[in-house]
């Protein structure tokens, strides 16, 4: 991502992302 310096938001972005599905799936497998 280093030619990619421009977008560091979208990167965040879709890290947060991925946490919320996991912890969606943690709470909907309970």
């Amino acid at each position: 991502y280093s030619n990619l310096p421009s977008y560091p938001s979208l990167e965040r972005l879709i890290q947060q992302t991925a946490v919320v599905r996991q912890c969606l799936s943690q709470e909907l497998g309970k």
